[in-house]
Order: structure tokens, then sequence, then C-alpha cells
């Protein structure tokens, strides 16, 4: 069943360098793409604005992922048709973000391997 995935930058794809562009946590790559190939829709949810958000969505083009997000700080279209409006909330069935409680963590930075496994156990992707 497809999902709406809203998932941070900061601290969540890469390592907290605001207002730069930290290295890529491991995996998150992969699995961001294999969400996106498995039909789930990703929406970029993060507090960058205005030259710190086109920095970020400028290294999602040069890792050639930006393709994998529906939208950034924007609900699903689909979602603002039916209500009617674009509420200020994100509204997601999974939310990915290092300021989660219960997010998987290793070595301080998120475990995307662990949120794979998660996304298998519960038949998120096959």
């Amino acid at each position: 069943m497809q999902k709406v995935i809203a998932i941070d930058f900061d601290g969540t794809i890469v390592e907290n360098d605001w207002p730069n562009v930290g290295p890529v946590i491991p995996g998150a790559l992969e699995v961001i793409e294999l969400l996106h190939l498995h039909g789930h829709k990703l929406i970029l949810n993060t507090c960058r604005v205005d030259g710190t958000l086109k920095i970020a969505e400028d290294f999602l083009k040069a890792q050639d992922m930006h393709h994998c997000f529906l939208c950034v700080n924007v609900n699903d279209p689909e979602l603002i048709l039916h209500y009617g409006v674009d509420c200020r909330k994100i509204s997601a069935d999974i939310y990915i973000d290092d300021r989660a409680i219960g997010i998987p963590t290793k070595d301080g930075l998120v475990d995307w391997f662990s949120i794979l496994r998660l996304m298998k156990q519960q038949h998120i992707i096959p």
C-alpha cells in the first residue's frame, strides 16, 4: 500500500552542518531510492527556506535524488485537492526525522539500515 513519507534533510539525510550540507548519512540515499521505486510518495520536510533550501535541493539534484521527492515543504497535491487546503503541517503516514522519538540511531546518526529493516517488517517495502 502506497504511503506518504515525510523525510527531514539536516541530521536525517545528511549530517547536520546547517546552513551547509554535511556528509550523507550511510544508507540514506539508497533507502530513499528504494522507497521511491516501490511507489511511495516522498516529501522533503525541512525547516530550510529560500537560499538554504536551494542549497539542499541543489545537493539532491547533484546526487540525482531530486526525482525521488514528490514535493518540498508542501503536502501531497492529492491531499491538498481533497481537503481544499495546504495546511502548515505536512500530512504523512510516516515521518523520518532525526528529532523524532524512537528513530533508530547508530553512533549518533539516523540508522537507515534499521529503518530499512523496519520498513520490511511492516511490509512497506518487500
